[in-house]
């Protein structure tokens, strides 16, 4: 675990950190767009879509902490 936060705290370091972040964020919106595309479109039952839907939650909000506690430290 130490060696992923030496990597992103080398990588924040370098000025891709903001850069991490917005790509992160993309990738979030991509899935809980998808999940919602999921849930009115195809027949897949719920949970596909509250999975997809929970975990771009989770990828745009998550790069913002992470970064911050590296940053702080």
């Amino acid at each position: 675990m130490d060696e992923a936060f030496d990597l992103l705290e080398l990588v924040v370091d370098v000025g891709y950190g903001g850069a991490l972040k917005w790509i992160l964020r993309l990738i979030g919106v991509i899935l809980v767009l998808a999940g919602i595309v999921a849930f009115l479109v195809a027949d897949v039952g719920v949970a596909i879509p509250v999975a997809l839907i929970a975990l771009g939650m989770v990828l745009i909000v998550i790069p913002w902490v992470i970064l911050l506690l590296i940053e702080a430290v």
